[in-house]
């Protein structure tokens, strides 16, 4: 049985800032939106790593107590933060990501609002591409009667229904 995935990944980078990513951490377990899971790439050399420490080991576990499934990555050698995240997108599998850098305190509810302003962008969108196509086939069959594209225009809104969305 494959595991649940969550909607978003948080991808974390991370290179000798032990503080900064223990205060990450805690500010995820403040989060108002609990559907993610953590994923954190460390490029710290071995003489100065950091993730087995009684600190970060400490918030791994509050965060999986608390539902989340959190991967620890050694990320070596050091190609540059391009290729750090490219290699933290690789690792992820849900279908939003949300890289945070080590050096960023979230507000409780900053997840939950960016998922709500994604979701209002994508409808939009969605709605804009439908209601385009929905509209020309309306001119098209349409075109030969006169009265038949004032209908179509007024039922143009009913037709683009997503799941316990309308868009009216």
């Amino acid at each position: 049985m494959e595991p649940i995935l969550a909607l978003v990944d948080i991808l974390i980078p991370t290179y000798r800032r032990k503080t900064g990513l223990a205060v990450v951490l805690t500010s995820l377990l403040g989060q108002t939106f609990t559907d993610f899971d953590v994923i954190v790439s460390d490029q710290t050399e071995e003489n100065r790593t950091y993730l087995d420490s009684i600190e970060i080991q400490t918030l791994v576990q509050a965060l999986k107590w608390h539902g989340h499934n959190v991967v620890l990555h050694r990320h070596l050698p050091r190609h540059g933060m391009a290729e750090q995240r490219q290699f933290l997108l690789e690792q992820s599998r849900a279908p939003y990501v949300h890289y945070l850098d080590d050096d960023v305190l979230l507000d409780p509810s900053v997840m939950m609002r960016m998922l709500d302003v994604l979701r209002k962008v994508v409808v939009s969108s969605v709605a804009l591409q439908q209601g385009l196509a929905t509209s020309m086939m309306c001119d098209l069959t349409s075109s030969k009667l006169n009265s038949g594209r004032n209908e179509c225009s007024r039922n143009l809104s009913n037709r683009i229904q997503f799941p316990g969305i309308g868009i009216k």
